[in-house]
């Protein structure tokens, strides 16, 4: 049977698309990158917003879709845009435009990075080429 689908609304293989072009997931299968679409939450955050506080506890990924953003960290300021990642309450973190993150639960992303890390394994044995981007 075949699924109708609403054009305006992206599917979990659409934003799989778009996280396939980061470099975080390069090398990412189309399917794992379903698996973590379909689990993300899209967040948006106007220019001036606090996006997250430094200190907060938060167990998402949080990539940028889209826009721009600086952490106001003791250590200096950081630019941050699209396809830039950041763990929520690492920093204080500033919208400096529209900001559209896709919030990733750390349980999948860390379930990703163990099955990354399990083929890697498994193509060094086997001799072949052993090359990942995430974790």
């Amino acid at each position: 049977m075949n699924e109708i689908r609403s054009w305006d609304r992206p599917t979990a293989s659409d934003w799989a698309d778009v996280l396939a072009t980061f470099p975080l997931f390069a090398g990412t299968s189309k399917r794992r990158l379903r698996e973590l679409a379909r689990s993300a939450t899209l967040v948006e955050w106007a220019a001036g917003e606090t996006i997250a506080f430094a200190g907060d506890r938060n167990d998402t990924l949080d990539v940028i879709l889209g826009g721009r953003a600086r952490t106001l960290a003791n250590a200096g300021r950081r630019e941050l845009g699209t396809g830039d990642a950041f763990s929520s309450g690492s920093a204080t973190i500033v919208a400096t435009s529209d900001v559209h993150v896709m919030k990733l639960p750390a349980r999948s992303v860390e379930r990703l990075a163990r099955r990354q890390a399990h083929g890697l394994r498994q193509r060094r044995a086997a001799g072949r080429p052993a090359t990942a981007s995430l974790p």
